[in-house]
């Protein structure tokens, strides 16, 4: 997986996205009724941050080099991933399912009801936690 475009592209699939750039032109948002799964830096040092369950941050930054703690970000709660990676699409899309699922998962009961799709990557998401 080698870029900004591949994250933009897999980003913008998941039902419901919302795309936009409130930082400056610099930074894209990825959101989910109006809450950030993702965070695009497109600056020198490009990244994308992404949320994750507080229980997975420190062994996720202990296995992998490409993870760093998010910047600007809530650390508990917030990853950072390098890009480029030499880690494989499906690896990265597990990455953003999971913060997606994140963020879904916190949606009021009614929101969920109103996202229904929403389900469907919380569920799989769940489901590949051990994978990531």
């Amino acid at each position: 997986m080698n870029g900004i475009s591949q994250i933009d592209g897999i980003s913008r699939l998941f039902p419901y996205c919302e795309v936009n750039a409130p930082f400056g032109p610099e930074c894209v948002t990825y959101r989910l009724s109006k809450r950030i799964f993702a965070l695009l830096r497109l600056e020198s040092e490009q990244a994308v941050a992404l949320k994750v369950s507080p229980e997975l941050v420190e062994s996720l930054l202990d296995r992998y080099e490409e993870l760093r703690p998010a910047y600007h970000l809530n650390k508990k709660h917030w990853i950072q991933l390098q890009l480029p990676t030499e880690r494989s699409e499906e690896w990265v899309l597990r990455l953003l399912r999971h913060s997606y699922a994140q963020v879904w998962r916190k949606l009021s009961k009614r929101e969920q009801q109103a996202l229904p799709l929403g389900l469907e990557i919380y569920n799989q998401a769940q489901r590949e936690r051990d994978l990531l």
